[in-house]
């Protein structure tokens, strides 16, 4: 019933929106307190209502905090997605509630292009919030390899921006915090157009999990295969694709390819799993790059609200992508009408 989020500096103004789901009749608020916003919220009997954002909740520091931070409190339990939306330039993220939120975090991005930026947003959910980051490459003047310090107030916005590959940055905090990361623009893979933002809050690392599949987004074809990153953040991590054979990890090491089919990952201890779109001018056109973490098997639910971005113009098309049990295929029913899922 209450989250803290950011939304990550696009390479595009876009308009910046939260989708809400849940339970009708629920109410609740979206406070932005540095920027002196409020607006009071309703699910009606659809089950969704969405709240847009004003243009200014964008954060636009390179190795800087603002008070940007989103707050979110619901009455009842709710699923939240936060939406930046340009024709050009659009992203989306599932948002964490408070309760599964951690202290500490491997961030993920995607290799930078030149002229173009990786970077990731830390959120301080109170107080005297003090943040070690240990950077994987130039952040303003901060080294590769050395930790500094960031001490945030509650609501407050770290953002960090490099032109190199911030993937593997840690990010320790002495409370919760929420963690966004991706690029402002990104080609993938490098040199393949056409750029697009890519967003995505991240999970703390005791949410890591040691099986976890990857699979093509719908309607992508073997002409346009996608990318996937597999992190590390123990040493003599062993990790089993299936297709793929077999690869070690080291602490805070990645390994990235392409995929073209659904593979699955099993590891003897936890790591994270991200999925890249590539550029639509990799294949046939379909779509530009985007950043979706993928969750663990030992995570997976029962029940699931999903919502589109679809405004009737900029996203006519839209899916929903599903990893099931083979034995369990024929159980899946698909709701048009709201239906209430048990939250934990």
């Amino acid at each position: 019933t209450e989250f803290w989020l950011a939304f990550e500096g696009n390479g595009a103004t876009g308009v910046l929106s939260l989708q809400i789901l849940g339970e009708s009749g629920t109410t609740g608020a979206v406070d932005i307190a540095g920027l002196g916003f409020s607006s009071p919220f309703s699910i009606p009997a659809v089950g969704l209502t969405t709240v847009v954002l004003p243009a200014a909740a964008m954060l636009s520091a390179s190795d800087g905090v603002e008070d940007r931070g989103v707050h979110v409190t619901a009455s009842k339990p709710v699923v939240l997605y936060g939406l930046d939306i340009h024709a050009e330039s659009s992203d989306s993220f599932l948002a964490l509630p408070v309760s599964a939120l951690g202290a500490a975090y491997d961030t993920v991005s995607y290799t930078p292009d030149v002229f173009f930026n990786s970077q990731f947003a830390v959120v301080a959910t109170t107080g005297d919030t003090d943040v070690t980051v240990t950077p994987t490459a130039a952040i303003g003047s901060h080294p590769p390899g050395l930790p500094f310090a960031v001490a945030l107030d509650t609501g407050q916005v770290y953002q960090a921006q490099s032109s190199g590959d911030l993937t593997g940055t840690k990010v320790v905090a002495n409370h919760p915090i929420a963690v966004f990361s991706g690029n402002p623009w990104a080609n993938v893979p490098i040199g393949i157009g056409f750029a697009d933002h890519l967003a995505e809050q991240l999970l703390p690392i005791v949410s890591w999990g040691m099986d976890v599949f990857v699979i093509p987004s719908a309607p992508r074809t073997s002409s346009e295969p996608e990318r996937f990153r597999i992190q590390a953040n123990l040493p003599n991590t062993s990790v089993t694709m299936s297709p793929g054979g077999e690869i070690m990890l080291g602490a805070g090491s990645s390994f990235e390819s392409s995929f073209i089919a659904p593979v699955r990952f099993q590891s003897d201890k936890p790591v994270a799993v991200s999925q890249f779109a590539t550029g639509g001018s990799s294949g046939d056109g379909t779509g530009d790059p985007f950043l979706h973490v993928a969750l663990a098997v030992e995570r997976f639910a029962h029940c699931y609200l999903v919502a589109t971005a679809d405004d009737g113009t900029t996203f006519p098309d839209n899916f929903v992508n599903l990893v099931v049990p083979s034995g369990a295929v024929d159980q899946i029913r698909l709701l048009t009408t709201p239906k209430r899922c048990s939250f934990p």
